[in-house]
């Protein structure tokens, strides 16, 4: 196999994006307002899929509860780092590497968000030298803090205290936010660089959908 082979292209097609039901069958299904005779296997994939970044996110009320609302954005700060200092260990592991590059990254970003299942797809990633891009129109910390009735903006509490970890786990990379649902964008981007550069290709430069397109 050439090396042109082996470059990983990230993402675009649906092979991964099972359980896409509407919004609003997504929110009866989770009010228990669709008989049991009437759930679909798309409607099981679904609930799950969300119910974990849910049931999380509801530690949030069990915490603000009993401690107060600093103590509660804390423990959820101190997730998110424990998260994603776990989470570029493990990509650091997988690729046999102490310094991932970017082409690395994309492909770990890809795996996790289709591990996801239907919360978090879709997510799109590019990369090129050092910096990996991932642009997102679903977020399942986003949803979550809606659905349960909370400032949406807490999901980046949890988004910018996991990705910060990156960095410290391999010193050099970074990570930005230039653009968030939240704060009214039609999607959100990260950028990480400061990585290894990847070998130069043109098969990290797969088109943006038009959905996350600038």
């Amino acid at each position: 196999m050439t090396e042109a082979k082996r470059r990983y292209v990230p993402m675009r097609d649906t092979r991964f994006f099972p359980a896409h039901v509407s919004p609003e069958r997504a929110q009866a299904v989770a009010e228990f307002k669709i008989d049991i005779e009437d759930l679909t296997v798309d409607d099981l994939l679904n609930y799950y899929a969300n119910q974990t970044f849910k049931t999380i996110m509801m530690w949030y009320f069990v915490v603000r509860d009993m401690w107060g609302e600093d103590a509660s954005k804390e423990a959820l700060a101190k997730f998110a780092e424990v998260a994603g200092t776990r989470r570029m260990q493990l990509w650091l592991k997988k690729f046999d590497t102490d310094a991932i590059n970017s082409e690395q990254m994309a492909l770990g970003q890809d795996l996790c968000h289709v591990l996801y299942g239907p919360a978090g797809l879709p997510a799109y990633a590019q990369y090129e030298g050092d910096t990996c891009v991932v642009r997102r129109t679903n977020c399942p910390w986003y949803e979550a803090t809606k659905t349960l009735g909370l400032d949406p903006k807490l999901c980046l509490t949890y988004c910018d205290n996991s990705s910060s970890q990156y960095g410290k786990v391999q010193p050099g990379a970074k990570s930005d936010r230039p653009k968030s649902l939240p704060l009214g964008d039609p999607y959100c981007e990260h950028v990480f660089s400061g990585l290894k550069a990847a070998p130069p290709t043109d098969a990290g430069k797969v088109p943006w959908p038009d959905e996350v397109k600038d």
